[in-house]
């Protein structure tokens, strides 16, 4: 790793309620350029636009990171080889069978699909729901 690499957020240890906490802002900032408070325009702004969660980028970039720290000749790079081995094969384990940067975005990228048609069919079938509850109501006496 060459010494004038600008080093981000994937090289710091965030708990899930840090990567949360950057999530909600990311998500308050969409809400705020469509001038919306719905979480389906966010969902939808986020599908069409492949734009995944930022929990999932700051994991993708933490394994990339993580991969080219253990692939440097640096001596302390060499040094820390093994903790960042373990850090990125225990974050690799999360998301299943994966073995690679590139499994990791295929993972990811998977997952956030499935939660998104998860989500819409809980929205639809709601909505679905209400509107027979609405029409059940009106045609009974």
């Amino acid at each position: 790793m060459p010494a004038n690499t600008p080093v981000s957020v994937e090289s710091y240890p965030l708990v899930i309620r840090d990567k949360r906490s950057l999530e909600f802002t990311v998500t308050r900032s969409v809400m705020k350029l469509f001038k919306t408070g719905s979480a389906t325009v966010i969902s939808d702004f986020q599908k069409f636009f492949e734009l995944l969660p930022v929990t999932y980028q700051i994991d993708i970039r933490t394994a990339r990171f993580l991969e080219k720290f253990m692939t440097s000749d640096n001596g302390i790079c060499m040094l820390f080889e093994s903790h960042a081995k373990i850090g990125r094969n225990k974050m690799f384990s999360t998301y299943g069978d994966v073995h690679s940067v590139s499994d990791l975005r295929c993972a990811t990228d998977e997952l956030y699909v499935f939660l998104l048609v998860t989500v819409s069919i809980v929205i639809n079938s709601s909505y679905c729901l209400q509107v027979a509850c609405l029409l059940n109501s009106l045609f009974t006496c």
